[in-house]
């Protein structure tokens, strides 16, 4: 037997058909994009609501439209959403919510229709974090809207629509109104830096959110998620940290004490009986105030788990089950 280095293969290659066969949508589609993809991206989609959610962040320059939208809509309530303005190591971080309510004011909307959420959280997932500060000061408040818009700056419109329907399905509407600055370059996208930017960041997010959840499968961040599917997941994520999340526990309870007490009441090839379930999710870790919705977590589960097929090994369950846990949001800030 010769030992050889290189050897001769037949391989097929496109002909010049076959590349224009191939190119010719990817072209069409890029100058598609080109010309029609700022406007998809930046769409006005009004419903009739009660509630207008601002965020923040759209800038000084859009608060007087908004509140101009706010008394020519009819809407009874204005929520300022967004997180911290700087970083970590600035002296002073500002608040975009919190800065929004105070233009806001000055441009003559009244305190007691005006709802501040606003978020610790300025790294990652900053919409899907304001989303869910605003749906949780609604629901302080007591009351969840049939239909809600949001109004949010030009080319992320549509990420913003679609990141607060998820988090307030199945309920709640979302409408989006997309405010764009007048400037200098009033023409194609391409004429102005910021709007180049713009439109190159959101494809992408845009594209993340809609295929991948920006990478939210699976982490603490999705666990009790509001309007989150009932169709049982494996490993399970809804019992003990979603019961501590939804519970009145002064302490937060780190996930990962749960996720251990995951594989305790559910082992690695199939439910085990509910009565077992129970006993195991109301445990000695399970603070007295979760105890009621642990039992009635687990007990649903394995009512409506189907068998399945043992699992790999129990540190992808783990990796599956848990994330590093961190405040998601800060408690609601009403004037009035």
């Amino acid at each position: 037997m010769k030992w050889r280095v290189f050897e001769r293969r037949t391989v097929w290659w496109p002909t010049r058909c076959g590349w224009a066969c191939l190119l010719l949508p990817t072209v069409a589609l890029s100058l598609g994009w080109c010309f029609y993809g700022e406007s998809f991206l930046s769409p006005t989609s009004r419903l009739p609501a009660d509630v207008l959610v601002v965020e923040g962040w759209a800038g000084r320059d859009s608060m007087p439209a908004a509140v101009r939208e706010f008394q020519r809509g009819g809407y009874r309530l204005l929520v300022t959403a967004g997180g911290p303005t700087g970083d970590s190591w600035a002296a002073r971080n500002w608040n975009y919510a919190e800065l929004a309510a105070e233009e806001l004011l000055r441009d003559g909307l009244p305190k007691e229709q005006l709802l501040i959420a606003p978020t610790n959280e300025s790294e990652t997932r900053r919409t899907y974090h304001a989303a869910l500060a605003v749906r949780r000061a609604l629901e302080a408040r007591g009351e969840l809207p049939a239909a809600i818009n949001i109004w949010t700056r030009g080319a992320h419109a549509r990420r913003s629509r679609l990141v607060f329907a998820k988090v307030f399905r199945p309920k709640t509407r979302v409408g989006v109104i997309a405010w764009t600055p007048a400037g200098p370059n009033p023409g194609r996208w391409w004429k102005s830096s910021d709007r180049s930017r713009d439109l190159l960041d959101e494809t992408v997010a845009y594209l993340f959110e809609l295929l991948l959840n920006s990478g939210r499968w699976g982490s603490a961040e999705t666990v009790g998620l509001p309007g989150a599917g009932t169709t049982p997941s494996w490993p399970p994520r809804n019992s003990c940290v979603a019961a501590c999340q939804r519970s009145s526990c002064s302490s937060r309870l780190r996930p990962w004490p749960a996720v251990f007490r995951y594989f305790q009441i559910f082992p690695l090839n199939n439910p085990p009986s509910p009565a077992l379930a129970v006993r195991r999710a109301a445990g000695k870790g399970t603070p007295a105030a979760c105890r009621p919705r642990a039992r009635a977590s687990a007990r649903r589960y394995c009512q409506a788990a189907p068998r399945r097929p043992p699992m790999r090994q129990p540190a992808l369950g783990l990796r599956r089950c848990g994330a590093r846990h961190r405040p998601e949001s800060s408690p609601a800030i009403e004037l009035g």
